[in-house]
């Protein structure tokens, strides 16, 4: 009978030491149900994901729980979507610190119980999971720091024997140190028989200070001649709770049962409303058993992703020549909105929007070694920064001359540039948008360029040139493509015959609208057009025969040009109409004079 009371009276510590283990949210009274947010991983921000532990009085899981039941609220905001689940956290990765008294008190039954219920606690942990043992009498022993071999923690546990006086405060203390650092989830488990003998060179209260300030709770499992009161006191502070049983037969099973309910956890997912801004939030969860709410709170600070700054182009002090082209690559969570450069600690430019590239002229500085820092800041105030060495030294040179940075083109255009070398050049290569155009292996360096190649819009030129010992110049500019002006004769048609005159009309298509158009024949004015329809006639004082060319010049509202032409010919006025007309006028002639006659018969007459 006694045994069976003694189990029982284990049992409760168990049930205990969980609540020392972080599994009860500091605050609730003894006998209420408890919720924990026993961690939050927020790595992913602003999705976030919180491991909740929901105990009965006693200290066993309520399951069965389901997201009717639980309400979240972040910084005071509630949270309206969420999901919770139930899991068995066999991935989240613990790490322990079996502190085990080996005092002279220990000796026969509670060192083999304890050294065996250790042993089996080893056993069930995962693989990734870590284990420390500090055994303490006349001194402190780290039998084995933290690792995650359990054969080697296994083959430790062995060595512990019993004998001597009781350290406890240093044991307690020096397991609290090996847990410093450790990121994930850690606990500490005191498993004592009596009191500290006096020894210690630290105090009650600098352990608990200590384990406050490392955030780790401190479970105590006490039998024998342990000092209640004491053991109590350092469990409150670290948010646990001490039992105290006459002995240690049941050891084993309050090993398993800590574990287990370790890992019985739900998850609880959701999308952040929060800005990365690095500061404290608070996350509150309540959850409804039995109609009664039990709440839990714990604060984070979303972890602040960095900006990562590559210059792919360039390598540490590599030789720069004529116009250098930066391009850096910059990965960031947040939008851009800024990029300072800076030349040997001297502002070079400041760039506030897309593209973050700048074009440096290095024939405006000295020849010789240079630091250039690209500074790079974000909508949240995030920084991130890259430096680079250059050796700028004047041994290739290359510059595009036509056609000018920010020109718009609307017809094919050449591109033209002009190369310095010290050395032969090897090659020139032209791109656009960082496509491949052309290269050139000798003089002149020019291309054509086709604007129908590529949309409407702004486009990157970049022009490289390496010489036969590999050095590299390049220059870079940037043009509006617009769309062409297409123009040309509904009226007359290309090669046309027509007589004295024609009438002249024009088909127009431009997206700019057009400012006038020009109509020329044989390259000489006769009319300019300012407004459709676009018709005009040619000028009656033509008529003599032959070929003429007939040009018109659009100008749209930007200044942009295009062109057509045709020829026509003229025939003239045929020879029989030259009779008629000789004939018309000689009729009209003798009518005239017969007129004459008459006017001048009657006068006389009279």
């Amino acid at each position: 009978m006694q045994a069976v009371v003694s189990k029982n009276k284990f049992l409760l510590i168990i049930l205990c030491v969980l609540f020392s283990l972080g599994l009860v949210a500091p605050g609730y009274a003894q006998n209420a149900i408890k919720c924990t947010i026993e961690s939050i991983d927020y790595e992913s921000f602003p999705e976030i994901k919180a491991y909740l532990s929901v105990s009965s009085p006693q200290g066993l899981p309520i399951g069965g729980l389901t997201s009717t039941d639980f309400t979240i609220a972040e910084g005071g905001i509630p949270v309206p979507e969420f999901e919770i689940s139930a899991i068995q956290d066999l991935k989240q990765t613990l790490s322990f610190v079996l502190v085990m008294d080996i005092s002279g008190s220990m000796h026969g039954k509670p060192i083999s119980d304890s050294i065996s219920a250790a042993k089996k606690f080893v056993e069930n942990l995962n693989v990734n999971d870590e284990i420390g043992v500090i055994s303490f009498a006349d001194e402190v022993t780290v039998v084995q720091e933290p690792v995650s071999d359990k054969i080697k923690v296994i083959s430790a546990l062995d060595t512990l024997t019993a004998g001597g006086n009781t350290v406890l405060y240093d044991a307690l203390y020096q397991g609290l140190e090996l847990l410093r650092g450790v990121t994930h989830r850690k606990v500490l488990i005191l498993v004592t028989d009596g009191v500290d003998s006096q020894i210690s060179t630290h105090t009650l209260q600098e352990v608990i200070n200590e384990a406050v300030a490392l955030g780790i709770p401190v479970g105590t499992i006490g039998f024998g001649s342990v000092d209640s009161e004491e053991l109590m006191t350092l469990s409150k502070a670290t948010n646990g709770i001490s039992q105290i049983q006459p002995d240690s037969s049941s050891l084993d099973t309050i090993f398993t049962r800590v574990l287990l309910l370790l890992r019985q956890q739900y998850l609880l997912q959701y999308q952040s409303s929060l800005l990365d801004d690095g500061t404290e939030h608070n996350l509150l969860v309540t959850v409804q058993v039995q109609g009664q709410p039990y709440s839990a709170t714990a604060s984070f600070i979303p972890k602040l992703k960095e900006i990562t700054i590559a210059l792919p182009d360039y390598s540490e002090g590599q030789i720069a020549s004529g116009s250098v082209h930066f391009a850096p690559v910059i990965s960031s969570p947040n939008p851009i909105i800024r990029m300072d450069i800076f030349i040997d600690r001297t502002p070079l430019n400041t760039i506030v929007a897309e593209p973050f590239e700048y074009n440096w002229d290095t024939r405006l500085v000295d020849e010789g070694p240079h630091q250039i820092l690209f500074s790079i800041t974000d909508d949240m105030g995030n920084h991130g920064e890259l430096t680079i060495n250059l050796v700028v030294k004047q041994m290739l040179d290359i510059t595009i001359d036509t056609p000018a940075n920010g020109d718009q083109l609307s017809a094919v255009s050449q591109i033209k540039v002009s190369a310095d070398s010290e050395e032969q050049i090897s090659t020139v290569d032209f791109f656009i948008d960082d496509l491949l155009l052309e290269s050139c292996t000798a003089p002149p360096y020019e291309v054509n360029f086709n604007i129908e190649s590529v949309d409407p819009g702004d486009h990157q030129i970049l022009v490289v040139a390496s010489d036969v010992l590999g050095n590299i110049s390049q220059d870079v500019i940037y043009i509006e493509v617009r769309p062409p002006i297409l123009l040309e004769f509904s009226t007359p048609k290309n090669g046309s015959e027509v007589r004295v005159t024609a009438d002249i009309a024009l088909d127009v298509d431009a997206q700019y609208g057009i400012r006038e158009i020009i109509i020329q024949v044989n390259n000489k004015a006769i009319a300019t057009l300012t407004e459709p329809p676009w018709k005009t006639k040619l000028p009656p004082s033509i008529f003599k025969k032959g070929l003429y060319a007939i040009s018109a010049i659009a100008i749209d509202q930007n200044g942009h040009l295009a062109e057509t032409e045709i020829t026509i010919e003229i025939q003239g006025i045929p020879f029989s109409w030259w009779i008629i007309l000789i004939a018309v006028v000689l009729l009209i002639g003798i009518l005239v004079a017969m007129l004459l006659l008459y006017k001048k018969g009657l006068v006389e007459s009279g």
